[in-house]
């Protein structure tokens, strides 16, 4: 996560593939988010978001078809087994479409179960379908997101279930297998909505932590002598990245290089961020503190307060 924030900054250095992976899902959610508001969540979203998430990554060479549904068949198992080995199959091409089409076709209906049911059967049903030839938990996995926030349960993309997929991955694949060997939907069910249930309440706890930290914050720059005009948007720049380029800032908001630097001063003098390039000039920023709450690293308790100026 440190060194998505750097890539995300303009920091083009990094070559773990995992920093892409996970830059193009956050790209990804937000093209859905802004795309579902003209466009139906469907096939037609559905291919456009996989050529985003696979662009130079993982699993996005031409085989895969990045941004195409799948023409051929496809397996789950371990590494390396063949079709007669693998622990799930897939529908073939032809049938995969049909069930692709009636998933569309709940997707839409006015289902008769809450909006957390029905989101826990359709991210079952994807992952059962197996639309595409890579992807499909990354694919899937995303959709819950734009689904809840196309219902309007969310406001914002604020709640991952994939934390606590990852944290139960074993009990995930379980209960997905127990639902198409043996038709256990409760177990499946009783699964996904605890994920929702925790992943809820661990977003609210750190967003009602992050809001403190900025309110104090504000506080500093509230009190502060002559404060510089961009010292107030420079700070909602960190709270979205905590890693501060001023070249980065200046370009999206048109502000000189001399009043950006004002601005940033003033939050090393209050103590909110330090350099760490060392550089004259293509400085970077890092709001310590900030990073550490966002990635889960500072003690719960602690303080957040800021140096006064």
């Amino acid at each position: 996560m440190d060194e998505l924030f750097y890539f995300a900054a303009g920091e083009d250095n990094s070559r773990n593939p995992d920093v892409r992976e996970v830059a193009n899902h956050v790209r990804a959610l937000e093209v859905g988010i802004e795309r579902a508001k003209e466009l139906p969540i469907g096939t037609r979203l559905i291919c456009e978001l996989h050529a985003i998430l696979l662009a130079d990554v993982r699993g996005g060479g031409p085989t895969k078809t990045p941004g195409e549904l799948r023409r051929s068949q496809n397996w789950i198992g371990r590494p390396g087994c063949t079709l007669d080995e693998a622990t799930f199959v897939p529908p073939p091409p032809e049938e995969m479409q049909r069930a692709l089409g009636q998933w569309e076709n709940y997707l839409h209906s006015a289902a008769a179960e809450p909006p957390t049911v029905q989101c826990a059967l359709l991210h079952y049903q994807f992952e059962a379908i197996h639309p595409l030839l890579d992807g499909n938990g990354r694919i899937g996995r995303l959709l819950i997101t734009l689904f809840f926030c196309s219902r309007g349960c969310l406001s914002q993309p604020l709640l991952y279930l994939s934390g606590f997929f990852e944290e139960h991955r074993d009990e995930y694949y379980r209960r997905l297998l127990a639902v198409s060997q043996e038709g256990d939907w409760r177990g499946w069910l009783d699964y996904f909505l605890r994920g929702v249930r925790t992943q809820a309440r661990r977003a609210l706890a750190d967003t009602q932590t992050l809001l403190a930290l900025y309110e104090e914050c504000r506080a500093t720059f509230k009190a502060g002598r002559k404060v510089p005009m961009t010292a107030g948007p420079i700070l909602d720049e960190l709270f979205g990245n905590p890693v501060f380029s001023i070249a980065r800032f200046c370009a999206a908001t048109g502000h000189s290089h001399p009043t950006a630097s004002k601005g940033i001063e003033f939050w090393q003098r209050a103590g909110f961020v330090h350099e760490v390039t060392g550089q004259r000039r293509h400085r970077l920023f890092v709001a310590q503190r900030l990073m550490d709450l966002m990635l889960g690293r500072a003690p719960a308790g602690a303080s957040t307060s800021t140096a006064s100026s």
